[in-house]
């Protein structure tokens, strides 16, 4: 089942999301199978606080057969050892309804980037504090692939204020 489109008079005006290249991630990284996006920064250090941001992904091009997952990794430890990482926000780009995160419930994206457009943003907010005392003070962008096909993608976090 694909997702439909709303049923609205007007189309909603996309989100304006800069790029600050201390915070991005990668820049039209392209991607074959599994692995982090990486091609501008390996890993992102954020204020030794709280922070709160938008995790923003712009696919230019995408031909992979079944699902693409993006999630977003944080850390206490400049070292990413073992269990000090956690999964701060992640999001699915299924083709095939079958290989969703929730097969049952979600549906198929229309063709990314949508026709007439350059490419497709989603925008995921995030918190690096998990609770409990715990701050992620180092981010790293991870993909994981589900068939065959590429794609490309630019990728930064920008601050943001959740309350």
């Amino acid at each position: 089942m694909a997702i439909t489109a709303n049923l609205l008079p007007q189309s909603p005006p996309d989100f304006t999301l800069p790029v600050d290249s201390s915070l991005q991630f990668a820049s039209a990284q392209t991607l074959s199978g599994t692995g982090y996006i990486n091609n501008a920064n390996a890993q992102l250090t954020v204020n030794p606080g709280r922070f709160d941001g938008v995790l923003a992904v712009d696919i230019t091009a995408n031909s992979v057969t079944e699902d693409v997952q993006i999630g977003l990794l944080g850390s206490n430890d400049v070292n990413w050892g073992n269990g000090n990482v956690v999964l701060l926000t992640m999001f699915d780009i299924p083709a095939v309804a079958a290989d969703a995160l929730i097969p049952t419930i979600c549906g198929v994206y229309p063709t990314i980037p949508p026709a007439g457009k350059a490419g497709w943003v989603r925008a995921q907010p995030f918190t690096n504090y998990i609770g409990g005392g715990y701050v992620m003070q180092y981010l790293k962008l991870y993909c994981t692939f589900v068939g065959t096909g590429a794609i490309t993608l630019s990728a930064w976090v920008v601050p943001a204020r959740i309350s």
